[in-house]
């Protein structure tokens, strides 16, 4: 019994926090190699389209040389 109690406050915190709009905006990435404009269009297309007033979908978008390991490991953290 007393495991369920933190564990019911803490889904009435996130529940609380979508209710009042605390998580409104959410990010999503796109890692996209140099020169792919195409990919690059079609993903912002499809944030525009799959947003709405109550999740506005905000893009991080990075463009990468997809030889450097070393940028792409940095790019995700």
């Amino acid at each position: 019994m007393p495991k369920i109690m933190p564990v019911s406050v803490s889904l009435v915190a996130v529940l609380w926090g979508l209710i009042t709009g605390v998580y409104s905006s959410i990010q999503i990435g796109g890692l996209f190699p140099r020169g792919a404009d195409q990919e690059y269009s079609a993903f912002r297309v499809g944030m525009l389209l799959y947003s709405t007033s109550e999740f506005r979908l905000t893009p991080h978008i990075d463009n990468l040389e997809v030889a450097n390991s070393f940028a792409v490991t940095n790019a995700c953290k």
